[in-house]
Order: C-alpha cells, then structure tokens, then sequence
C-alpha cells in the first residue's frame, strides 16, 4: 500500500510540473503592470493601453487622425479609443489610467494591470498634453507601440518618451489661446486639417500660454513595464512541492 502511494504521489508531482510549465508554455498569456510618470510641468489626460496584434491600427504617421484619435487630441476624450478597442476582434485587453482621478499632474504616476500574450504582443496608448491645442504621446503599430515580449518570452522595462517623441495630431490650429484649450477651459481652436506628425513644435509664446507648461528639450513621460507572476502556476509548483515533501517522509 505504501509502494502504490508513492508512485502514485510521485506521478501527481510529474503531471503537477508539466501542466505548470504548460501555463508558461501555451501562448505565454502574460499580466503586466503598466506606470505612466509624468515628468513634464504640462498635464497628462487619462491614458487608455490596449493589448493587441499588428492588425489594429490606432493612428500612422503622415495620416489624419480619426474622429476617435482626435476626440482624445484636442479634448482628452478617450471613450472613442477605448470603443476602437472593445469592437475589435484584434484587441486582447485594454485599461485605461487614472481616469477616476481626473489628469495626471506634473511629478504624478498611475498604475494599470493589462493581459497580453505572444499573438497580441503590442501595446497601443494615448495621453494628451492638457494644456497645449492638440499634443498627445502615444504609440500604434508601426509608430511606436510597446512591444511586451522578446523572444516569445514577456518583458519588462522602462520607456522614456522626450519633446521629440510628442505628436502633432494635426486636427486644430497651434495658436496657443487659454481661449481655445481644453485643458484651460477653453472651446478649441480652428480646424487644422492636416495629418498626425512628429514632432510636436511645443509652446512657441506665440499665444497667452506660459512658458511653464512647454516640454521642450527633457523627459517628457515615462512607461514602465513590469511582468505579474501567474498565480495559477505559482499554486501549482508549490502544491507540487508540497507533495514532493511528502513523498520523502514516506520513504
């Protein structure tokens, strides 16, 4: 009786072991938590991520924007976006930062939890620069979404954004007038009918906007990107531990 419950705890441990590996294995489905630090003295507007193949496209260089990309451009609007991604079969997963809090104030940081697996390996994200006509940062694919694995395997790290990385969305006339930002209480400025491009002259002074709020020449946002263990595998090895345990005591 004695034999038969050790190869029987023994075979537990093995088959344990594998299903364990087998949650890294299949699809390498990942959670990763995800922090925006805001290092400009401009405002940062809530910031949808979204988890997704090369197939869903938020917005391309040299291309107008979207209704939905210039909603979130001019006015911080992010509903539109996170719309985008909740009806598109090539979206995974999509959160969206702080928006309970209000904007993300110069100095602030907020933290989100996203899925991602190997076939929807990119993130997407969008923030305006509250206090500007039409600023955001932000990556597509192709233009400068977060790649979360390596190798096949999840990755973490740290993805500093500069002046030169901000964008223009090239949907409302740069003049600069606390009259015309959102982010000022203002109503918007004219239509600029132009295509979403790098980079972002900044505040020139060439309106009533202080210079405070210029992010030109430093570090304008961070992302960090940290890997969440599974829970489930992690149960599962200890729960084979505990039985490998168990078998050296009967023996």
């Amino acid at each position: 009786m004695k034999k038969h419950l050790k190869i029987a705890a023994f075979m537990f441990v093995i088959i344990t072991l594998l299903i364990a590996q087998g949650f890294g294995a299949e699809s390498q489905a990942a959670l990763f938590k995800i922090t925006l630090i805001n290092h400009s003295s401009n405002v940062l507007t809530p910031v949808p991520f979204i988890t997704h193949n090369s197939a869903f496209d938020l917005f391309n260089e040299g291309v107008a924007a979207s209704p939905e990309v210039e909603a979130l451009a001019e006015n911080g609007v992010f509903s539109g976006v996170v719309d985008l991604a909740a009806s598109s079969g090539d979206v995974l997963d999509y959160q969206v930062a702080f928006y309970n809090s209000g904007p993300l104030l110069p100095g602030k940081s907020a933290t989100v939890t996203i899925e991602a697996d190997e076939l929807h390996s990119n993130m997407s994200y969008m923030s305006m620069l509250a206090v500007s006509n039409d600023a955001f940062i932000g990556g597509a694919a192709g233009d400068g979404a977060i790649s979360l694995y390596s190798n096949g395997t999840p990755s973490s790290g740290n993805y500093l954004i500069m002046s030169q990385n901000v964008w223009d969305a090239g949907t409302e006339v740069n003049d600069e007038l606390a009259a015309n930002v959102p982010g000022l209480g203002g109503a918007g400025s004219i239509d600029e009918n132009g295509v979403i491009f790098l980079p972002h002259a900044g505040i020139q002074g060439i309106g009533d906007i202080g210079p405070e709020y210029n992010w030109l020449g430093g570090n304008v946002a961070e992302v960090s990107v940290e890997v969440v263990p599974i829970p489930g595998a992690v149960w599962l090895l200890g729960s084979a531990l505990v039985v490998f345990l168990g078998i050296r005591r009967i023996t």
